[in-house]
C-alpha cells in the first residue's frame, strides 16, 4: 500500500481532496476510464504536532515512463507502446471529465458544479 499524507494545514483542503476521490470512484465504476484511475481505497487522520492529517491509502503506482524506457534499444519507447499509453490517460481524462465532470487545474482537482455555482 502507499500512502499520501495530506501536510496542509488547511482541513477544508484536505476535506476536499478526499471528497473528490469518493465522488470519482463513485460516479460510473463500470466505465472504462474508472478502472484506468488510481483512486483512493481508504482514508484515516494522524495527529501531528500542530494538527490533524488526512491520509489517503493507495495501491502502488508502476514504475514511470522514464525507467521503463531503460528497457529498450536507445532507450525509446516503440511507437504502439506510446501510442497505448496515451490512448490510456486519454481514456481516463474522459472518464474524469465527461463522467465525474472534474477538471485538474494544477495542484488541485475542481468539480464542474463548483465552478458554474460561482459564475
Amino acid at each position: 500500500m502507499t500512502l499520501k499524507i495530506i501536510n496542509s494545514n488547511d482541513a477544508d483542503d484536505a476535506r476536499h481532496e478526499h471528497e473528490t476521490e469518493s465522488h470519482i470512484t463513485q460516479q460510473n465504476p463500470e466505465d472504462r476510464g474508472c478502472v484506468i484511475l488510481r483512486t483512493c481505497l481508504d482514508s484515516f487522520e494522524v495527529d501531528g504536532p500542530e494538527a490533524k492529517h488526512m491520509c489517503l491509502v493507495y495501491e502502488p503506482m508502476r514504475e514511470p515512463l522514464w525507467i521503463s524506457q531503460r528497457c529498450f534499444v536507445d532507450r525509446k519507447l516503440h511507437l504502439p507502446i506510446a501510442k497505448a499509453y496515451i490512448y490510456l490517460l486519454l481514456v481516463g481524462l474522459d472518464y474524469l471529465h465527461s463522467e465525474c465532470k472534474v477538471v485538474h487545474a494544477g495542484e488541485c482537482l475542481v468539480l464542474f458544479s463548483c465552478v458554474y455555482s460561482r459564475i
